[in-house]
């Protein structure tokens, strides 16, 4: 093993504030060529405008958008399948990487049904939604509550916990 690099946190602040609008795109299983994953994202997602793909590491891509809605557009839609493999979508944060080489964690879409209307808030959101894990964001019609019925959020699970099966 080789010596260890320590490094302080706050050099990284430029980092984050420079890839906090990219999306990555992470593979469980192995990564099918660029061309296909371009293609399949682009049927996938049905974009209104321009996106930039870009290969990174072994099994990842990341993402970045010319317009704010389609990127959550995408995060909207989330995970799904690319011939036949698993395609994690996550927003960037630091040391993504590091995730990626034995995924931890996952973002899935959770439904709330029967919230009561004083938890509608991103406060709400936040503290139902972490009972379960570590809550991302919304969906547009539970944001905008243009759909109350149940709410609809995106939350980044552990992989290893048990969770109730109701």
């Amino acid at each position: 093993m080789g010596n260890l690099v320590h490094v302080q946190s706050d050099q990284f602040a430029h980092i984050q504030d420079k890839y906090a609008k990219l999306v990555v795109g992470c593979f469980v299983g192995r990564r099918p060529t660029y061309s296909y994953v371009k293609e399949v994202v682009a049927h996938t997602w049905k974009l209104k405008n321009t996106f930039t793909m870009k290969v990174y590491g072994d099994k990842m891509f990341t993402f970045e958008f010319s317009n704010e809605d389609d990127r959550k557009a995408v995060l909207d839609i989330g995970s799904f399948h690319v011939a036949s493999q698993l395609f994690v979508v996550r927003p960037w944060k630091l040391f993504v990487e590091a995730e990626t080489e034995e995924l931890k964690t996952i973002p899935i879409w959770v439904l709330f049904k029967k919230l009561p209307i004083e938890l509608w808030d991103r406060k709400g959101f936040s503290q139902v939604g972490s009972a379960i894990g570590r809550p991302l964001f919304a969906d547009k019609p539970t944001e905008d509550r243009s759909r109350t019925s149940y709410a609809r959020l995106c939350i980044e699970v552990d992989l290893k916990c048990k969770y109730p099966n109701h």
